[in-house]
């Protein structure tokens, strides 16, 4: 009896953390493991060793058998409660759905459990049905983080949507950020950087459109060059830093 009430006292325990687990995600933001104190530790671990203790000592006396129909009844109607909130908050996610699976499958081994006596065929095809259960379980769980990449970080949709918002504004600052640079880049890229001048680049792109202009219309075309005299004089007499800005008035 020792061995056969651990069974249902460890689907109890994992049903417990399933629905708390499923609880947490809604109502409250999930703590990083890394940041809680060594007593919290302690209390679990505390705890573990008490229901070792009660499990051994029920299993000596005379309520060992009710015991085993209560712990795997309340696990049964704890994994279903894990299924119906699932499915009463409508999620369709992919994740959820393995994890309703999972739950589905842990409620059908409570019930072939509960149906198969010790040792007999039932009680054994009970097992193999809890580990497709924590397989599938355990599936999930890797899927999650892989695309965590963390299991301290579990976030609900809606923090999941607010980070989503976050990001994309980032990323939209960015951009427009980046469309300035171009714009000053293309600026830089037409003018002397001087004078503020179209560079020759431009000057002979737009020479180009203006000569094919009138050619199309058959017109006349007139350039006109404009030189300072004696521009050497000014630099050798005040330097170039003074003929510099003359250049630029």
């Amino acid at each position: 009896m020792l061995f056969v009430l651990y069974g249902p006292a460890s689907r109890l325990a994992m049903a417990i953390c399933l629905l708390s687990g499923l609880m947490s995600s809604k109502w409250r933001q999930p703590t990083d493991p890394q940041t809680r104190p060594k007593r919290y530790w302690l209390l679990f671990l505390a705890l573990f060793i008490l229901v070792d203790v009660i499990i051994y000592q029920i299993s000596f006396s005379q309520w060992a058998g009710l015991t085993r129909w209560v712990m795997e009844i309340s696990a049964m109607l704890l994994m279903m409660g894990c299924a119906l909130i699932i499915f009463v908050r409508r999620t369709r996610s992919t994740l959820m759905m393995v994890y309703a699976l999972s739950v589905a499958i842990f409620t059908q081994a409570s019930f072939a459990f509960l149906l198969g006596s010790a040792w007999g065929h039932m009680w054994w095809l009970a097992h193999a049905i809890f580990a497709i259960g924590f397989m599938t379980l355990s599936y999930g769980v890797i899927r999650a983080f892989l695309t965590t990449g963390s299991f301290c970080s579990v976030y609900s949709q809606s923090q999941l949507f607010e980070k989503l918002r976050a990001e994309k504004s980032r990323a939209d600052e960015a951009l427009l950020n980046l469309q300035c640079a171009h714009k000053e880049l293309e600026s830089l890229a037409a003018t002397d950087w001087l004078t503020g001048v179209a560079n020759r680049r431009v000057f002979e792109e737009k020479g180009n459109i203006e000569i094919q202009r009138a050619k199309r219309n058959g017109s006349t075309l007139s350039f006109v060059m404009i030189d300072l005299d004696h521009f050497k004089k000014i630099n050798d007499r005040y330097g170039h830093v003074a003929g510099d800005e003359i250049l630029r008035e």
